[in-house]
């Protein structure tokens, strides 16, 4: 983005690394330039050429570090899209069991799984323990219906299982509005 101020046109020229990848005069007030940048660290520097009284003001420095996909572990036994679409930003390791050797993901995503399907609870503590994260999903197996509750897996996660109690005189109230597509033109409507 270029704030021109006074100024009808202006050079510009944008260095990655030390190698100029945009050199132009130009009118526009944003510039956008594509590049791949590989694993490391990164210098931009987007520099104003020409006569100007200020020049200190002209010069623009930017350090960027790009790192290697997370590798997350994803078990499960149900079939799922959502590995897909994590596919994006990591790199993803299905399994049916946690195995035993945790210490290459950045974290573990459990998915619809019962207390007997879910092993090496152990494991999953110590990985825990080291600050390390775990994404718990439900499902039919999952939760309440997983045996969840009272299980050593249970107290791996944030919540309690067990079920909500409603004293005389307590009111629980959801409201939802339903704003997608599908139902924008009907809220629309006078």
């Amino acid at each position: 983005n270029i704030n021109k101020l006074n100024i009808d046109e202006y050079n510009l020229l944008v260095s990655i690394d030390g190698e100029a990848v945009y050199n132009a005069r130009g009118k526009e007030e944003t510039i956008r330039i594509k590049k791949k940048f590989d694993p490391g660290t990164h210098k931009i520097t987007a520099k104003l050429l020409g006569e100007d009284d200020v020049k200190k003001n002209n010069i623009f420095y930017k350090t960027i570090t790009v790192t290697e996909k997370p590798k997350i572990l994803y078990v499960s036994r149900t079939p799922t899209k959502l590995p897909a679409l994590l596919e994006k930003f990591y790199v993803v390791e299905k399994k049916q069991k946690v195995p035993e050797n945790l210490e290459d993901y950045y974290t573990v995503i459990i998915e619809n799984m019962n207390t007997k399907q879910i092993n090496n609870v152990d494991g999953l503590s110590n990985y825990i323990e080291k600050g390390n994260g775990m994404l718990v999903l439900g499902g039919m197996n999952a939760f309440d219906r997983g045996n969840y509750k009272g299980s050593n897996f249970e107290t791996l996660l944030p919540v309690r299982i067990g079920r909500g109690s409603k004293e005389q005189g307590d009111s629980s109230i959801v409201l939802l509005i339903d704003m997608s597509g599908s139902t924008q033109e009907y809220w629309k409507q006078d």
